[in-house]
């Protein structure tokens, strides 16, 4: 719409309101707004659930509470994101997997036998969305294709090398969000139950034994059908 604002919201949404209502109407969408708006409100819906803050200021006070320390993935779209930022997702997702394959694999040669299981996320594969953002997305693909690389690398020494892609796991971190929260991220999965760590750890428990020997650069979904991949 020519002339009309654009990206009236933090992370390039927008909120209108459209003319022709009755001035009652109106003040009950002002109200709405208010309501929606207010910082402490935006502030905890963002910590809570993942999607970005409406208000500058609402975005301005989680910033400041530290919260983006711990889970630096939530802060960031595209249009937003800065060359440091994404340097430090990608750090601790690419460069750390990175370094822990290449100490792992240099003692596994060393005993002529290992077993290497990366951890990815379903991110990976729905670009991130509702609990996270494009870098974090990126981080955890980059984790697949060196998962890849090191199973063609290293089999020739007798390890192997494959990556587990967890979607949504019931943990102590995540019973922190409300139950409502949690079953958005769990829309359309074909198991009716909720991921637990011990469903992760039985697959890392398979790719760890002799039972995996044959098997090598796969990248295994433990996400209760949430994600099918062809």
């Amino acid at each position: 719409m020519p002339g009309a604002p654009q990206n009236t919201v933090i992370g390039g949404a927008s909120l209108w309101v459209m003319s022709g209502k009755k001035p009652a109407e109106y003040k009950g969408v002002a109200k709405f707004f208010t309501f929606l708006s207010e910082t402490d409100r935006q502030a905890e819906l963002h910590t809570k659930s993942g999607y970005l803050p409406i208000t500058k200021a609402a975005y301005a006070k989680v910033k400041a509470s530290g919260f983006y320390k711990d889970a630096p993935y939530l802060e960031t779209p595209l249009l937003e994101l800065t060359v440091d930022e994404f340097d430090k997702v990608m750090g601790v997702n690419a460069r750390g997997t990175m370094l822990m394959m290449q100490y792992g694999a240099r003692r596994m040669i060393q005993a002529g036998v290992g077993r290497i299981a990366n951890f990815s996320s379903i991110t990976a594969y729905d670009g991130g969305g509702t609990f996270s953002k494009i870098a974090y997305a990126a981080g955890k693909a980059a984790v697949i294709g060196l998962t890849r690389g090191g199973a063609r690398e290293l089999g020739q020494y007798g390890i192997t090398t494959n990556c587990i892609c967890p979607g949504p796991i019931l943990t102590e971190q995540t019973k922190q969000y409300p139950p409502e929260v949690f079953a958005t991220w769990n829309a359309g999965r074909a198991i009716i139950k909720d991921g637990l760590p011990e469903d992760v750890a039985d697959a890392v428990v398979f790719l760890a034994s002799a039972r995996s020997a044959w098997v090598t650069g796969i990248t295994l979904d433990v996400n209760g059908g949430i994600l099918i991949r062809g």
